[in-house]
C-alpha cells in the first residue's frame, strides 16, 4: 500500500486521487496546546470562524481559539513566535516570514491584508507553510469593511450628507435644545475619534419625537430621537447606539444604499458617470428619489450591513472606554418596553438580522475581550435623561381637512373627528380656510359634539362649541375640552343662490403623553 503524500494543499494518493484532489487538509494547533489534522471546509470572514471536518464530523472554531494553521500536515508544532508583531505571521515554504492580517481563505488561495490598511495581496496557499494568529489582534481589524457597491466618492458623500441633514432639520421636529444637543454631539465626536474612520467630523442632534429610533445620513451626521434617548438605561447603551450609527458611516452603508436607489430608479447609470458632475446634480437626484426625509425614513440596511455596523460599533465603544455590554443590554432594554414584543428593536435595527442573532453575535465578541473597569454609566447621562423627560412632550400633528371643495347653496359639509381615545392628549385644531363665491365670499365654520350636531342637522335647537360666523379667510386655533367625538362643519345653508368654493388646510396638533 502506498503512503499518501502531502503536496502543497492537496492530499494526493495514487490509490484514490480523484476522491482527494478537491480536499484541503491542514494541521490546526489550538490555544489549549491540542493539535490535529482536519479537512478545511470554509472560513467565515464575517463571524471570524473556521469550519473543519474530522472523521466526517464538522467542527466550528473561532480564530480566538486557534494558535496556528499549517498547510504542511507533517508539522507537529507550528512554533509560533511570542515576540510582539503588528499582526499575524505567515511562513513561506521558502523559509521567509511576513507579518500580515489574515482576512480571507479559500481552497485555492489565501488573501491577507498587511498592517497598513489598503495594501492587500492574494497569496497562493501552495507557497505557504503555515501561519500563526496573533491573539492581540481584534476581530474588527480583520474586517474588510466599506467594500460594497458604491458610486459616490468621499467628497460627494459629505456634500449629500450636508444637504440631507439641512433638509431633515427643516422638516423634522428638532428638539433644538443646546444642552441636549451639546451633550450628544460631544459624546459622538469622542466615540468617533476611536472609530475606523477617525478623521471624519461626527455630529449628532436630537429629534423631538417619541419614536424610538436613530439614523445617519452619512458624512458623520447622526440623528437620535428623543423617544430612544429617554428609554436608554445607561451611557454605555447610548454609546452603543452612537457607535452603531458611526459604524454605518465607516462601512459607507448609507452611500451604498443611496447608490442602489439612484441606480434602480434610473437616475444614474451603473458606470457612475455623474460622479464627475457638480454636486448639485446629486442633490437633485436625491430629490428625485423622494427627498432626504423620505429616503432615510424608508431606508433599510442589509443583513451584512447591520452585522458589520454592530461589529464596528462594538469595538469602537470598547476602544473608546465604554463597556460593550451596553450594546447587549440595549437589546434587553427594548424588549422590556411595554407592548414592544421586539418590534421597537426591529425598528431601530432596520429588521436585519433578527434581534436574537444580533444579541448572540455581541455575546460571542464579549467572550473575547476584557471589559473590566470600562464605563457603564455616568452622572451626566442620568442628568440629561431626567432633563429631557422634564421637557414639554413632543407635539404631533396629523391632517384633518386638507382639500378644496364646492359647497352648494343651502348645503353644508361635515367631517367627524374622533378624539375619544385617551392617547390623544391636549388636542388642538389649527389651520386656515379661505372661501370664495357669491357677493361676499363667505362661509360659516362650526365645531359641535355629537348630540348637538344631530339636533342641528335636523333643524332643532343646538349649541356649538365653536363658531366663526360668516368669514372669507380664517385662522383656526381651537383646543378641544375633553376626549369625545366631534363634528367639523362648513356651513353654507344661509346662501339661497350661490355655492361657495372652500380651500381648507386644517391639522390636529396633540401630544401622546
Amino acid at each position: 500500500m502506498r503512503i499518501p503524500i502531502i503536496i502543497g494543499l492537496v492530499l494526493v494518493s495514487a490509490a484514490n486521487h480523484c476522491a482527494a484532489k478537491d480536499k484541503l487538509f491542514v494541521r490546526v494547533s489550538f490555544r489549549d496546546n491540542i493539535s490535529g489534522v482536519y479537512e478545511f471546509i470554509k472560513y467565515d470572514d464575517k463571524k471570524f470562524r473556521f469550519e473543519f471536518k474530522s472523521n466526517d464530523q464538522k467542527e466550528t472554531w473561532r480564530i480566538a481559539k486557534i494558535s496556528s494553521i499549517a498547510f504542511d500536515t507533517t508539522l507537529l508544532d507550528c512554533n509560533c513566535p511570542t515576540d510582539s508583531i503588528a499582526g499575524d505571521r505567515i511562513r513561506y515554504r521558502s523559509g521567509s516570514e511576513i507579518p500580515a492580517l489574515i482576512s480571507k481563505m479559500d481552497r485555492k488561495k489565501f488573501q491577507v491584508s498587511s498592517t497598513v490598511r489598503g495594501d492587500k495581496r492574494s497569496i497562493p496557499v501552495a507557497s505557504i507553510k503555515s501561519f500563526c494568529f496573533n491573539p492581540s489582534v481584534l476581530n474588527v481589524d480583520r474586517l474588510d469593511y466599506a467594500s460594497g457597491f458604491n458610486l459616490l466618492d468621499s467628497s460627494t458623500i459629505f456634500q449629500l450628507a450636508e444637504v440631507s441633514a439641512a433638509e431633515i432639520e427643516q422638516q423634522a421636529p428638532m428638539l433644538s435644545n443646546p444642552i441636549v444637543d451639546g451633550y450628544l454631539d460631544s459624546l459622538t465626536k469622542y466615540i468617533g475619534k476611536f472609530s475606523k474612520q477617525p478623521g471624519t467630523v461626527y455630529a449628532c442632534k436630537a429629534i423631538n419625537s417619541d419614536e424610538v429610533n436613530a439614523f445617519t445620513v452619512g458624512g458623520g451626521m447622526i440623528f437620535i430621537y428623543r423617544g430612544l434617548l429617554e428609554k436608554l438605561g445607561s451611557e454605555a447603551e447610548l454609546a452603543g447606539v452612537l457607535a452603531h450609527e458611526i459604524g454605518h458611516n465607516v462601512g459607507n452603508h448609507t452611500s451604498q444604499q443611496l447608490s442602489k436607489r439612484l441606480l434602480y430608479t434610473g437616475i444614474i447609470e451603473a458606470s457612475g458617470i455623474l460622479l464627475n458632475q457638480a454636486h448639485n446634480r446629486w442633490v437633485q437626484s436625491l430629490k428625485e428619489a423622494g427627498g432626504a426625509v423620505a429616503f432615510f425614513a424608508l431606508m433599510k440596511y442589509s443583513r451584512d450591513d447591520e452585522r458589520e455596523a454592530d461589529l464596528l460599533g462594538f469595538y469602537n465603544m470598547y476602544q473608546a472606554g465604554f463597556d460593550p455590554h451596553g450594546m447587549l443590554t440595549l437589546f434587553d432594554t427594548f424588549k422590556k418596553l411595554p407592548g414592544s414584543s421586539g418590534s421597537t428593536l426591529d425598528q431601530w435595527g432596520a429588521t436585519h438580522p433578527k434581534p436574537s442573532e444580533r444579541q448572540e453575535n455581541v455575546s460571542v465578541e464579549l467572550s473575547e475581550i476584557d471589559a473590566d473597569g470600562l464605563t457603564v454609566d455616568a452622572d451626566q447621562f442620568d442628568w440629561i435623561k431626567n432633563y429631557v423627560s422634564a421637557l414639554p412632550p413632543p407635539q404631533l400633528t396629523m391632517p384633518v381637512w386638507v382639500e378644496s371643495m364646492n359647497i352648494g347653496a343651502g348645503q353644508y359639509v361635515a367631517r367627524i373627528l374622533d378624539l375619544a381615545q385617551a392617547t390623544t392628549k391636549n388636542p388642538t385644531l389649527k389651520g386656515r380656510f379661505l372661501a370664495s363665491g357669491g357677493s361676499r365670499n363667505d362661509i360659516k365654520f362650526h365645531i359641535m359634539d355629537e348630540v348637538n350636531y344631530v339636533n342641528w342637522a335636523n333643524g332643532n335647537k343646538a349649541t356649538e362649541l365653536f363658531g366663526s360666523d360668516k368669514v372669507t379667510l380664517f385662522d383656526l386655533d381651537y383646543k378641544f375640552p375633553k376626549p369625545a367625538k366631534y363634528y367639523l362643519i362648513f356651513d353654507n345653508r344661509d346662501a339661497i343662490l350661490s355655492g361657495k368654493q372652500v380651500t381648507a388646510d386644517i391639522h390636529l396638533s396633540y401630544t401622546a403623553r
